[in-house]
């Protein structure tokens, strides 16, 4: 790991632990309900207590996309206050006031720094990884360590390590997410930390199994092979159709033929999608039958499109923080094995916030919000906070570490901070 150029001062510090802790996703230290009381949480009680102390050293910029996004929640749930869940509420409206308060930590923070955080994140899950892995091959189980090391067990007996996160698709998308935004933050300068990091990330992701870790390591080489066409002489250029053709039809081979788990859920996946003999409501139902974890992030969120005119509640407000559990049955009556699986069914942000907030909500988000985070970001970044958009929810901590990293390099490339 290469040495900084200078001494971090205290600010900056607390700034690498507050992202480092914000990775950790599925790390607690208590309960509030059925919310985590993660280190990010604690962590971010004391950059606000800083803040509050050092007020005329830190920045006081506010997110005027994100606040005006806050506002308009809390507007909706005012209206729906008496079915609203206000520790929803609550939830979010923490979320956002630790957003404002890390966002102007990183404005005050040199590139190093921000580099510095998202290479340990890599390297940290990458350890974290690593172990769980060999735990899992000799089959050592200890609920108390797997508080940390987390191994996650399927119903069919694999065992699968998941670094700090609660899944290893959330393991896969974090990682994707830090080492996306350490190579734009580094300018895609080739070097041997590069290399590390690299090798970090896709052994990881190859080893938790997953077929989401699958689709973000293509991601992530996509974005290099975007970078890197400029700088190819005319030749190597003229090949990049050629290569594309070989990636797609390797990746079909792959699909079709490989043992590995991750490629055959995506196969069992695409063949029931694309099955033209089936209607939709029966597509959803045998998805749901043959991977319950594919439906849970495809399923309701086309359930809720299909379904949209014949739900009762306003689909442009939205019915308020909470309400999503309320409609899950009735939107996915019929599809679901049982039905008391929709209380529990991860369902991610697109059905969810939409049931809460509704369409406008949703605009809010996406249109002005996530813009003014993206606005100058590359593809790769996009195509990545919409996988994730099928696994997050305005609530999660992962869809709050997403923003950090996409803010990161957006300030870095509007050079809104020292290099």
């Amino acid at each position: 790991m290469p040495k900084l150029n200078y001494q971090l001062d205290w600010r900056e510090k607390l700034t690498i632990a507050a992202i480092i802790c914000l990775s950790f996703t599925g790390i607690s230290v208590a309960k509030i309900g059925k919310a985590l009381l993660t280190p990010y949480h604690l962590m971010m009680g004391v950059l606000i207590g800083v803040g509050l102390f050092y007020a005329h050293k830190i920045n006081k910029e506010i997110i005027l996309s994100l606040l005006i996004l806050l506002l308009y929640m809390l507007g909706v749930n005012i209206f729906n206050i008496q079915t609203v869940k206000l520790t929803s509420v609550l939830y979010t409206v923490i979320f956002c006031i630790e957003m404002m308060i890390l966002y102007n930590f990183m404005k005050a923070s040199t590139t190093q720094v921000l580099k510095r955080a998202l290479e340990l994140v890599i390297i940290l899950y990458f350890i974290n990884v690593m172990i769980g892995f060999c735990f899992s091959l000799v089959g050592f189980h200890v609920p108390a360590i797997e508080q940390i090391i987390r191994i996650y067990h399927m119903q069919s007996g694999e065992t699968r390590p998941m670094g700090w996160s609660t899944e290893p698709s959330y393991a896969a998308f974090i990682m994707a997410m830090a080492y996306l935004a350490y190579n734009h933050l580094n300018d895609h300068e080739l070097n041997k930390n590069v290399a590390k990091l690299t090798f970090a990330f896709i052994l990881a992701s190859v080893l938790m199994k997953t077929a989401f870790g699958i689709i973000y390591i293509g991601v992530c080489m996509f974005d290099w092979a975007i970078h890197l066409y400029p700088k190819f002489v005319r030749s190597i250029r003229l090949m990049y159709p050629f290569f594309g053709i070989i990636v797609v039809f390797g990746g079909s081979y792959l699909l079709s033929n490989s043992d590995f788990e991750a490629l055959k859920r995506l196969d069992t996946v695409g063949t029931i999608l694309f099955d033209p003999f089936d209607d939709n409501q029966k597509k959803m139902a045998k998805l749901q039958e043959k991977d319950a974890s594919a439906f849970g992030r495809i399923g309701p969120t086309f359930m809720l499109i299909a379904e949209s005119e014949n739900l009762k509640f306003n689909v442009y407000t939205g019915a308020g923080a909470g309400a999503a559990g309320t409609f899950l049955l009735e939107m996915l009556s019929g599809v679901l094995i049982d039905d008391g699986d929709a209380e529990s069914l991860d369902v991610g942000l697109i059905p969810a916030f939409v049931i809460d907030y509704g369409f406008i909500g949703f605009v809010l988000l996406w249109i002005f919000f996530l813009i003014f985070t993206m606005y100058n970001l590359p593809i790769s970044f996009w195509l990545c906070m919409i996988l994730i958009m099928f696994n997050a929810n305005i609530n999660t901590q992962i869809l709050w570490f997403a923003i950090t990293c996409c803010l990161a390099v957006s300030m870095n490339r509007a050079n809104k901070h020292p290099p």
